[in-house]
């Protein structure tokens, strides 16, 4: 004779672990954290033209950067909701003109962007997919300068804070694939133009301009405004985890 408390267990949990198996086509709603690295023109644009130097020791090379947030999907197309974070591990060296130092400067600059994208899947399994991605959003950028040992006017050591807005914009394509669990891993790769074409000033200071008060804009050398420039292309790896 069968007992029949042992056999309704096992099948109990025999049809939780069924309804466990992932399907990217049917779960929908989850948070995901991506982290990236770019190949940008940002270089050495926050601290060139301010005076006539052109040869920096160091300049910003792949930029890291991260962004969190939630996103819907199904299977023809998805959104995300987030926050872009731009951070760069500072920069610090020596700039000169013609071999002869003018100054020391160590720089660090970051940009929060709140974001939306939109996704489309060109390949949609219940493992994984290939999609295809736009973005818009709007950032705001804060940087503080350190100039050290200047051998030019104003011949003292300054700090100068500045920050700057601006619109991203750009696209890529992803490869998605399920890790474990309800867990996915994204591999992306894209393009981002952002470019900060008028930076002001977020204190009063005298610089190599002379003496600037806080909300004026900051001109190079030749005076043409001062720009910043994260344009270029990236690649991240990142992870969505699937409430439901």
């Amino acid at each position: 004779m069968i007992r029949m408390g042992p056999l309704f267990f096992i099948l109990f949990f025999s049809s939780l672990s069924h309804a466990r198996i992932f399907d990217l086509g049917k779960d929908k709603f989850g948070s995901y954290l991506i982290f990236s690295s770019s190949q940008s023109n940002l270089k050495e644009t926050p601290f060139a033209g301010l005076t006539t130097a052109n040869d920096f020791s160091d300049t910003y090379n792949f930029p890291l950067g991260g962004e969190f947030g939630f996103m819907y999907e199904d299977n023809k197309v998805g959104f995300r909701f987030g926050f872009e974070i731009l951070k760069p591990s500072p920069t610090e060296g020596y700039a000169k003109l013609n071999n002869v130092t003018q100054y020391y400067y160590k720089d660090n600059i970051s940009a929060l962007v709140p974001k939306i994208a939109m996704e489309i899947n060109f390949i949609s399994r219940p493992r994984y997919r290939l999609l295809g991605y736009g973005f818009l959003g709007q950032a705001n950028l804060v940087e503080s300068t350190d100039y050290s040992a200047v051998a030019i006017a104003p011949n003292a050591s300054h700090t100068v804070e500045a920050k700057g807005a601006a619109t991203m914009s750009g696209g890529g394509v992803a490869f998605e694939f399920s890790a474990f669990d309800t867990t996915t891993l994204i591999f992306e790769v894209g393009y981002r133009q952002l470019k900060f074409p008028n930076m002001i000033y977020s204190k009063d200071v005298t610089t190599f301009a002379g003496a600037v008060t806080s909300g004026t804009s900051i001109k190079n050398a030749d005076g043409t405004d001062h720009q910043v420039d994260m344009t270029g292309a990236y690649a991240a790896l990142g992870f969505r985890i699937f409430l439901f």
